[in-house]
């Protein structure tokens, strides 16, 4: 990325490293190309499954805010709603079975 692309490739390392802080996931190496990116990737079960119920929630919600009204605005993510999703049993489940379980399973 190089050129007028170059504030793209800043841009990119700290989603990347936002991304791979809700997920049990480090980050072995990357090259950003002008159109890609190589990743090499280790999955870290042992992290995942030392999570309580809070913390998975919150990682999930993070990454899938829930959306609200007509303009699909984001509920804030407070230590009120992590609490209240934490103690649903369908909440924790769905974070489990589909968001994160490839970093357990892997």
């Amino acid at each position: 990325m190089g050129g007028e692309n170059e504030h793209r490739k800043e841009w990119a390392a700290e989603l990347l490293s936002e991304l791979l802080q809700c997920y049990a996931i480090d980050l072995q190496a990357y090259a950003l190309m002008s159109n890609h990116v190589h990743l090499v990737l280790r999955p870290r079960p042992d992290v995942a499954a030392a999570w309580g119920q809070k913390q998975l929630v919150e990682r999930g919600l993070t990454q899938f805010p829930i959306r609200i009204g007509n303009g699909m605005d984001t509920l804030p993510l407070t230590p009120e709603l992590i609490t209240s999703r934490s103690r649903s049993a369908d909440t924790v489940a769905e974070y489990t079975d589909h968001e994160l379980v490839c970093v357990v399973n892997s």
